[in-house]
């Protein structure tokens, strides 16, 4: 899984995020999860925050990745 953390903008990034391919799972807090779209979580979600960021450089977030 691959866990978007954000506080402001959440659901324009949700929705940024499913547009690229990503299915929403749940969200707990400022934390949006996602499912992995391939076996390399770490590298999708390095590559998604650089998506994330040519969007809107102006907030501030980040890209994990969750067990289970």
């Amino acid at each position: 899984m691959i866990v978007v953390n954000i506080a402001q903008k959440q659901d324009e990034i949700q929705a940024f995020v499913e547009a690229q391919g990503y299915s929403f799972i749940k969200k707990m807090g400022l934390k949006l999860f996602f499912q992995a779209l391939t076996e390399d979580p770490k590298a999708e979600a390095k590559e998604l925050k650089a998506k994330i960021k040519s969007k809107d450089a102006s907030i501030f977030f980040s890209v994990d990745v969750a067990n289970g």
